[in-house]
């Protein structure tokens, strides 16, 4: 076989290419992303994206360009964005491990131990009901801010199971729907408190996550625990998905996101994310997509139904039809390596962003993981002829002087 190396771009194929791509990647090598720990995104009545990092502060995505916020260039009281929430005016709430920022575009109010009567500074879920009443979930219990007054839940003054709060979101009847480190699940309609728990319930495990809830209002509970996985709850019955009960394949469940056909994606902290239609599991990982980490804190599906994965190595945006709403040239900066076609059948061409003037490897495997052919390169783009490869799906692994792209590679 041989290789032919062109120094020339070839542009219009890459802007064809471009314009629905089924992946992009945003990490710290190509975009404005502060931290490649993305922890949380939200998106706004614009669609723009606000993304939390872990060590990184927080950044605003508009589909082009990046804005940065941290604890020294603006009002964010810390680095380590764990939670974000939207208001019916669009302020953002932000949820630190320095207390509870808001943000209305131009300035910013902290909330913190010191001001007010918020229960600590490590904020670990912020929710915002339907009466704009903030329900903030800390380490050491649940407050609530209308605006004016807090009112503070403990285990000293409620029902409530345990003061370490996780999570918080809320059903169609206004139950709040509460995630506790080490008490279970506590269900609270503003009177009165039901609490789940192993003990008294078919939940495995008391560290709870994450929770979302679903267009049926089922309860999708995310667990934290070795051997507990996620649990499905219908207000009666407890149904419990893990490693060895099902296709799920990681027990630590980080966020759970449903899509406008009520599958549910989930994401796992060491198996990747993985798409549940409640009959069939499909999961997407390092090995078998463009996922830069198996490690996945976040997900969150935007009005284009595009999937904005936060993992431990970088932000992946994924949609199996397409990504839209994104700008094409900003895409081009992140789309690298660009592989067409793909199928392919004789050559097979792959362009990068810039001249390459370090070496890359490309590496062809196939699906037992058996190295069929290497090229060292150089340069802007590069033709493999394909035509002796035999008809199936393949590994493509492209190496540059400090990442590594994997694609699935088809030849008809």
């Amino acid at each position: 076989m041989k290789i032919y190396i062109f120094l020339v771009l070839q542009l219009i194929a890459i802007i064809s290419f471009c314009q629905y791509p089924t992946w992009i990647i945003y990490d710290t090598s190509n975009s404005g992303l502060p931290s490649n720990m993305v922890r949380v995104i939200e998106t706004d009545n614009n669609q723009n994206k606000w993304i939390g990092t872990y060590s990184g502060g927080l950044v605003k995505f508009d589909g082009s360009s990046w804005t940065a916020y941290n604890a020294t260039n603006s009002g964010l009281p810390n680095n380590n964005v764990i939670t974000i929430a939207i208001d019916s005016s669009q302020n953002k709430w932000i949820g630190t491990m320095g207390g509870v920022a808001k943000f209305d575009g131009n300035d910013w109010i902290i909330f913190d131990t010191g001001n007010s009567d918020i229960p600590h500074d490590y904020i670990y879920s912020i929710f915002i009901d339907n009466y704009q009443n903030k329900w903030i979930g800390t380490f050491n219990g649940l407050a609530k801010f209308d605006d004016v007054n807090w009112t503070v839940y403990k285990t000293s003054n409620s029902n409530i199971p345990v003061n370490d709060i996780r999570e918080i979101t809320a059903d169609s009847f206004e139950n709040l729907w509460i995630g506790t480190y080490g008490g279970g699940i506590a269900k609270y309609n503003d009177t009165s408190w039901v609490s789940y728990n192993s003990s008294n319930s078919g939940i495995p495990c008391n560290i709870v996550y994450n929770i979302a809830i679903d267009a049926d209002q089922n309860k999708w509970i995310g667990t934290a625990a070795s051997g507990c996985g996620l649990v499905k709850f219908d207000d009666a019955n407890w149904f419990v998905f893990d490693t060895t009960s099902s296709g799920i394949p990681e027990n630590n469940i980080g966020q759970i996101a449903i899509d406008s056909n009520n599958d549910k994606w989930i994401c796992t902290v060491g198996g990747g994310i993985s798409k549940f239609n409640d009959f069939e599991w499909t999961t997407l990982d390092t090995v078998n997509s463009d996922l830069p980490s198996n490690i996945v804190w976040a997900v969150k599906i935007d009005a284009y139904d595009n999937k904005w994965i936060g993992t431990a190595e970088g932000l992946a945006v994924y949609n199996e039809f397409g990504i839209v709403g994104i700008n094409c040239e900003a895409s081009i900066a992140t789309l690298e390596p660009i592989i067409f076609p793909n199928p392919a059948t004789d050559r097979l061409t792959i362009s990068f962003k810039r001249d390459e003037s370090s070496e890359v490897k490309i590496s062809i495997f196939n699906l037992t993981g058996h190295q069929i052919e290497q090229y060292n390169t150089r340069g802007a783009s590069s033709i493999i002829d394909v035509s002796s490869f035999a008809k199936g799906i393949y590994l493509l692994m492209i190496q540059s002087e400090n990442r590594i792209f994997k694609r699935k590679l088809v030849i008809q």
